[in-house]
């Protein structure tokens, strides 16, 4: 795509007036361009939950598989809503609704304390469990660690076939907007 600012001579700063018009375009083309990487999230995110789901139905050669998926799933899921990088879109296309709320929240969290930032966190941790097991003088260590409930991997398919369609409609119509602006006679 080229994007063009024709400097209008007869305007009172006209440099900076085409600059104004060139950055305004880049900055819609950026929202669109979140938009539409938000829209791919959802439907990896939508991927990753089926794939847990599956693992429900059948137990995985070890929890590996699961825990990758479910790392691709948190991280992925709440990627265009955290604004660490400066990269997430309008707080507008957030998930709405009280439960959807909550689900992002859930997912945010185990983002951020056990996928992406694991350091002392409770949710995941080390426990002895050798005199759980009735083994006396026995330091056996295990990992403490929760997966994903089927019903919460039912709610994170549901809410991200959602948010792709309503991110999807809302990449589209910005889009249009910015080409009719771009490229009134086309």
């Amino acid at each position: 795509m080229q994007v063009v600012a024709y400097i209008d001579w007869d305007a009172p700063v006209p440099i900076a007036a085409a600059l104004k018009e060139l950055s305004e375009a880049l900055l819609r083309f950026d929202e669109v361009r979140r938009l539409k990487l938000a829209v791919t999230d959802m439907e990896l995110a939508e991927f990753a939950a089926k794939k847990l789901l599956e693992g429900w139905k059948r137990d995985y050669p070890t929890r590996a598989e699961e825990r990758l998926f479910e790392t691709a799933l948190a991280v992925i899921f709440t990627r265009p809503y955290i604004d660490s990088s400066g990269a997430a879109v309008s707080k507008k296309y957030r998930p709405r609704g009280t439960n959807d709320g909550e689900l992002l929240q859930y997912l945010e969290d185990l983002r951020n304390e056990i996928h992406a930032h694991a350091g002392h966190t409770e949710r995941r941790t080390i426990i002895e469990t050798g005199s759980l097991m009735g083994f006396e003088g026995e330091l056996i260590l295990g990992e403490s660690y929760a997966f994903l409930s089927k019903d919460r991997l039912n709610a994170i398919i549901d809410l991200s076939t959602r948010q792709a369609k309503r991110l999807k409609a809302a990449s589209d119509e910005l889009l249009e907007r910015l080409r009719a602006d771009l490229f009134p006679e086309s």
